[in-house]
């Protein structure tokens, strides 16, 4: 009987010291994101803990002290990923995040919100000379949460889910500018660490900005918004995007511009292996509509399908780090070091290639529909150990080193009007060639000549 009741005491007390363990491990979990995160310039200012028996509330404040060290690391991180544009602007901004989780042992998941709170100083003093109100209005906006992410973490397999709290604002300008913003059904989840993921996904019903004043309009509204992230360790990685409807209204100085666009779709991808680099691109969309006193043109069926072959890898991994490094600065082509790496990554050669750049009709003015055009083009560079001094003393030499054949088909009608419209597309009559309704033109230029359709130009 006593060994019974010492038995069932042992039980009972590792049954208690399970919120004690579970605290433990969670708490480490965390603490080792907030010690990561310190190698991306963002510090800690604050960090509070409320403990229960069962739960814990963490209350973190960070400031994001150093934009270029942020950038530096993260683009380190990974060669799969672009480097984020994050402006020096932002260095001093604090975002506050409430972390919550179960002490017991087997729990495996903790709840985060993270939202700004405060602007940074050279924020602050741009707005405050400019408008003190829009200011405080802000502050006041973060101060009461208005913007949230609220993210499920799973700290064993580091998948994660959440949303962007709806977002429904209005707000009067000194000057009477009015600005409505509505931001509606954000939703993501993903793979990886939070700070440089493998994998995710987004999706936004709508969002809307509406900005006015007297007669000055400025609309822009996108609905179905979706996309998606994929990063393959150092290898490679898959941007898409999709869009159902965009549309963008401009109203000023008695004129209009309205633009419109439907079932938008762009993907971009990059593989690398030990040598070289393989950069695509693609990229359609059902209708494009441009609406002005001026003009009024519907593109309808547009889809492109290009890709950069064969780029030395190390020497297109230094151009990324310099423009990663560089990019703040005021004219990014003039900085030597960077001008000086493009040089030496193109000596090594590369090839373009254009499988598709196509439309199927357009229609101006909404009186004439023309059925539209289609390209497709191969452009090889050759490796040249002299380029930057051919560049630096005679430029045209650089065009032996070009090979480049395009195949370029055009309905008639429309080859027709743009003859009319542009002086450059008249020069071509004489070279043109008729087939089956289209013009026909096949482009070839080859240790610096060109021809067309088997002509030299002259």
């Amino acid at each position: 009987m006593k060994k019974s009741i010492i038995i069932v005491g042992v039980f009972l007390l590792l049954i208690a010291l399970l919120p004690i363990l579970g605290n433990s491990f969670m708490k480490r979990t965390i603490d080792e994101q907030i010690i990561k995160l310190k190698e991306y310039g963002i510090t800690t200012k604050k960090d509070e803990v409320n403990s229960s028996y069962l739960s814990s509330v963490r209350h973190v404040e960070f400031v994001f002290e150093d934009s270029q060290k942020f950038i530096t690391n993260r683009s380190s991180f990974s060669d799969r990923q672009s480097p984020i544009d994050v402006s020096p602007l932002f260095n001093g901004l604090v975002f506050g995040v409430d972390i919550k989780y179960s002490n017991l042992l087997f729990a495996k998941t903790y709840e985060m919100e993270i939202y700004p709170l405060a602007l940074s100083g050279d924020i602050k003093e741009l707005l405050l000379q400019n408008n003190a109100d829009f200011l405080a209005y802000l502050e006041k906006f973060f101060h009461a949460k208005g913007v949230v992410y609220h993210i499920s973490y799973n700290a064993i397999n580091s998948n994660f889910n959440g949303y962007i709290k709806d977002i429904k604002q209005n707000f009067t300008l000194k000057d009477g500018t009015k600005i409505d913003i509505e931001l509606s059904n954000a939703l993501f989840d993903g793979e990886g660490e939070l700070i440089a993921p493998d994998k995710i996904n987004s999706k936004i019903k709508a969002f809307h900005l509406n900005i006015v004043k007297d007669k000055e309009i400025f609309i822009t509204s996108l609905e179905k918004f979706s996309s998606s992230a994929k990063f393959d360790k150092k290898k490679a990685y898959l941007h898409s995007l999709a869009v159902d409807t965009i549309d963008m209204n401009f109203h000023a100085r008695g004129d209009a511009v309205e633009l419109h666009t439907k079932e938008l779709k762009l993907t971009t991808s990059s593989n690398t292996d030990e040598k070289t680099t393989e950069l695509n691109a693609k990229c359609s969309f059902n209708l494009f509509n441009l609406k002005s006193k001026k003009v009024m043109v519907d593109l309808r069926g547009f889809d492109f399908d290009g890709a950069v072959n064969d780029l030395d890898a190390k020497k297109y991994k230094l151009v990324r780090k310099l423009i990663a490094q560089k990019k703040n600065q005021p004219v990014l082509i003039e900085n030597k070091e960077l001008k000086e790496a493009i040089v030496s990554l193109v000596s090594k050669g590369f090839l373009i290639n254009i499988a598709n750049l196509s439309l199927k009709d357009i229609t101006l003015d909404k009186q004439t529909q023309l059925k539209g055009f289609k390209l497709k083009s191969k452009l090889v560079f050759a490796a040249d150990k002299e380029l930057a001094q051919k560049i630096q003393f005679s430029p045209v030499m650089i065009g032996s080193d070009l090979e480049i054949t395009i195949e370029f088909k055009i309905a008639k009608e429309l080859y027709a009007y743009l003859t009319t419209k542009s002086k450059m597309f008249a020069t071509t009559l004489a070279y043109a060639k008729e087939e089956n309704g289209n013009v026909l033109f096949n482009i070839k230029v080859k240790d610096a000549k060109v021809t067309i359709n088997e002509k030299q130009l002259n």
